[in-house]
Order: C-alpha cells, then sequence, then structure tokens
C-alpha cells in the first residue's frame, strides 16, 4: 500500500536521515517539534515566535513579554473600582437606603407630617445620589480597563454597578411612595368641667 505515517510507533516506518539508527534508539535527530512527532511538523511551526521578537520581528524585553501591556497607574481602572467600592460601603453606612424603602412601605397612605415627608425626601435623596456616583466611578472603571487591567478590578467594578443600580432603584421608588404631607394637627385640649 504505502508508507501512511498511521502508526507513529511502527519501528519500521522511521523518517529519512534515520536509516542508520537502531529503531529502540530515544534519539531522534530529524524531527525538530516540542512534542516530537513529525506529523505535527510543517508550516504551523513557522507561527511560533520566540520570547525575544514579537510579531513583528522587532526584540521585546523579557518583562514586556511575560507581562503584556502595564496597567494604567493613577488614574488607572483599578483606582476607580476601589473607589467606587468606598463609594458603595458609604452609601450603605450612611444614607440607610433600605431602611428607608421598609419604613415607606410600612407608611402607606397614613398622614404624614411635612417636616418628616422632608426629611425622608432628603435621606431618599442623598442615598440615591451616593448610589449613582458609585455606579459612575464603576463604569468608568469598565470603560478604563485594557489588557493589562487585574481581573479583580474588573469583577470589582461590574459587581459595584450592578449593586449600585439596584440600590438606585430602590432610591427612586423610596422618593416615590413618600406619600404627601398634611398638615399638623393640634390637639384638642380637653375641656374641664366646672
Amino acid at each position: 500500500m504505502g508508507n501512511d505515517n498511521t502508526n507513529p510507533t511502527d519501528p519500521t516506518d522511521r523518517p529519512e536521515g534515520a536509516e542508520g539508527q537502531d529503531p529502540a534508539s530515544s534519539e531522534d535527530t530529524s524531527v525538530d517539534t516540542p512534542n516530537e512527532d513529525p506529523r505535527w511538523s510543517g508550516p504551523h511551526d513557522e507561527a511560533e515566535v520566540g520570547t525575544d521578537q514579537d510579531l513583528s520581528g522587532a526584540p521585546v524585553s523579557a518583562g514586556a513579554a511575560a507581562y503584556g501591556p502595564r496597567p494604567g497607574g493613577l488614574l488607572g481602572s483599578e483606582t476607580f473600582a476601589l473607589t467606587a467600592v468606598f463609594l458603595l460601603a458609604l452609601t450603605l453606612l450612611s444614607s440607610q437606603i433600605v431602611q428607608l424603602f421598609s419604613t415607606v412601605l410600612q407608611i402607606g397612605d397614613q398622614p404624614v407630617p411635612h417636616d418628616q415627608v422632608a426629611q425622608l425626601s432628603n435621606q431618599a435623596l442623598v442615598g440615591g445620589g451616593l448610589a449613582l456616583l458609585t455606579v459612575l466611578f464603576a463604569a468608568l472603571a469598565l470603560v478604563l480597563t485594557n489588557m493589562g487591567t487585574r481581573p479583580w478590578a474588573r469583577w470589582l467594578a461590574m459587581a459595584n454597578v450592578i449593586v449600585g443600580v439596584l440600590f438606585v432603584i430602590m432610591a427612586v421608588l423610596t422618593y416615590v411612595m413618600i406619600p404627601a404631607g398634611t398638615e399638623p394637627q393640634m390637639p384638642q385640649m380637653p375641656s374641664v368641667p366646672q
């Protein structure tokens, strides 16, 4: 039939130039591929590039070849992702959006004095503003990502965007559900019998 190289372990099937070698010999000088299999040699081997040259043929330092592009630095994605985390913590601790939302749900349609409505509105606006600022910083961190950005910065920024958007939605719902204020009613003085 012919030599079709379907069985690479066949001792009679040796590459040319290896006629003088013992079939049990572990040295095969004619094969120049990493896995020592002649079936894998071919045009794809020419595409392999050493660590000291890039695809254009220009020399590259060992540090640049090993690590790729450097992160953005002081105003990079990592900085804005961490800033978004701190803003999210500030949003959670100072504005108490979840507590406001549950309070407004419990109030329902009950009459509420004007001063308390103003206080609830201000707290909802401040909490929503901080949550929106968190989303903006996290989105900026995502926009600034590149090949050198550390993966944790991407994950952190996306998590901040998701949680921040949820808090913005909760703040908007709280603000919309706050009932209208009523004038405080003066308590009637009990009549004293004479």
